[in-house]
């Protein structure tokens, strides 16, 4: 079963306009994931690195969540989880995934606040 804060890597890339597979937290809430639903539609966040070949990554206030490597074990580079633009993965999709890691606590919760944002 799926849970909040998970970090997979997805089978396509996201945006699906990137020439580059991102890896992605599952946002819903831990009883939608349990759904097991085939309509039933997963939010998710891309996780990006914080620095690419041109340096740092813009980042967007309340939005561009820094991740790093003590966050995440996942992670080998400080990265950012980017809630200005979430995508929904059908939940069999994500069923299906690996899991790479979990965010929780603090971190957690800011991200989700970075993603509340898009709402008020």
């Amino acid at each position: 079963m799926p849970l909040r804060g998970e970090v997979y890597f997805p089978t396509g890339a996201l945006p699906p306009s990137s020439p580059v597979k991102h890896r992605i937290i599952l946002l819903s809430s831990n009883s939608v994931a349990s759904s097991s639903g085939s309509s039933v539609h997963l939010s998710v966040a891309i996780i990006i690195s914080a620095i690419n070949v041109r340096g740092a990554v813009r980042r967007y206030p309340l939005h561009s969540i820094l991740v790093g490597p003590g966050d995440l074990s996942c992670l080998a580079v400080d990265s950012i989880v980017e809630t200005h633009q979430l995508f929904s993965i059908p939940y069999g999709e994500v069923a299906k995934l690996k899991i790479l890691g979990r965010l929780t606590g603090s971190k957690l919760e800011e991200v989700l606040a970075g993603a509340r944002k898009l709402f008020s």
